[in-house]
């Protein structure tokens, strides 16, 4: 498996950092693993493994399946993250996630044993402060900064299936999204992608748990009820919104709080989507808003289900995942994963 350089990716020994720990946590890793035949620069997983004697021997290889034999655990020992950004944010990648793993492989006999942190194409941001990106401008090509829905959904359905070429079964992990993540994991796992216009042959992922911090699940809504501290953004959000996901009669069929429910009911009792493991499951319904911006990097903690200023709305597709606080993920955790690989709160 080569990289967008055209170099073949192998594994090597890399530091991953955390705010809230004293020191960078070893571990070894394969960064910018293209997904896909032909992939842009977003088209791409990085790949993190506690180092350990068996893992150490892997330094120097390159890429190969590898999940199966070296995740054996009767619980879900690998974590599939999707970043957040608004759909848009170039400087905001897969490698969000390295505060967490630097928590989950600082000490070795963790239940997590593998994190994939899927990147996607993102979509045309005109008003990016230092990074500015419309397509068509003089000068300016760039194919992974051109998605429009589904296009961001497609990459993620084919990290998917790559990591499934590595080793990864059914149920053997995690998934979990931030922000625009959540969203895309949601609308990935709830329906199977010919509901979005996809080819059926990507397959929607079949995770053990299915966990969303401050997702974006009900798109309409990020407009029209954006909550009174978010109010004086709602033009952003709109900007943004159709920047990702095109004309607005579009947006209710991608929002994962406006999902076919009967549908979703058919995956969930073939065991194709987990129920809830929370003891506070967070509810997936409308009235959420999420600041344009790199939500995902430094900050305040926020209580579940809080931030970005709306309450979660008791209505809407619900029960199907658990939620939780901004600080759990990509910003990294004091605390140590649950058993079954959910953040505690």
């Amino acid at each position: 498996m080569t990289n967008m350089t055209g170099q073949t990716n192998t594994w090597m020994i890399q530091e991953v950092a955390s705010p809230r720990l004293d020191a960078p946590v070893p571990v070894v890793g394969a960064l910018d693993v293209p997904t896909a035949p032909g992939a842009n620069r977003f088209q791409t997983v990085d790949l993190y493994l506690p180092l350990t004697t068996g893992t150490q021997e892997l330094v120097g290889s390159p890429v190969r399946p590898f999940l199966g034999s070296l995740l054996a655990s009767e619980h879900p020992a690998t974590l599939v993250h999707v970043h957040g950004g608004a759909w848009r944010d170039p400087h905001l990648t897969g490698r969000s996630i390295e505060a967490t793993v630097a928590h989950a492989f600082r000490d070795d006999g963790g239940s997590i044993r593998a994190v994939a942190s899927l990147n996607y194409s993102i979509s045309p941001f005109p008003t990016h402060p230092t990074d500015p990106y419309e397509p068509g401008s003089i000068g300016q090509l760039d194919p992974a900064r051109e998605a429009v829905h589904p296009d961001h959904l497609r990459d993620v359905l084919q990290g998917i299936r790559f990591l499934r070429t590595l080793g990864l079964a059914d149920r053997s992990y995690i998934l979990s999204g931030h922000s625009a993540g959540a969203c895309l994991s949601f609308q990935a796992a709830l329906l199977g992608p010919e509901a979005f216009g996809l080819d059926p042959d990507l397959t929607p992922p079949t995770p053990a748990a299915l966990y969303g911090v401050n997702g974006l699940y009900d798109l309409p809504n990020l407009v029209d009820r954006p909550g009174s501290t978010h109010e004086h953004v709602a033009a952003e959000y709109e900007n943004l919104l159709s920047h990702a996901f095109g004309d607005r009669s579009r947006w209710s069929g991608a929002s994962p709080a406006r999902l076919d429910s009967e549908a979703i009911r058919y995956r969930l009792e073939r065991g194709l989507v987990p129920p809830a493991r929370s003891a506070r499951p967070e509810r997936v319904g409308p009235a959420r808003a999420d600041e344009p911006t790199r939500d995902d990097a430094g900050g305040p903690p926020q209580r579940p289900g809080a931030a970005h200023g709306a309450k979660p709305a008791r209505r809407g597709p619900a029960r199907y995942a658990v939620g939780g606080r901004a600080d759990a993920l990509d910003r990294g955790s004091r605390r140590r994963p649950h058993p079954w690989g959910i953040m505690n709160r």
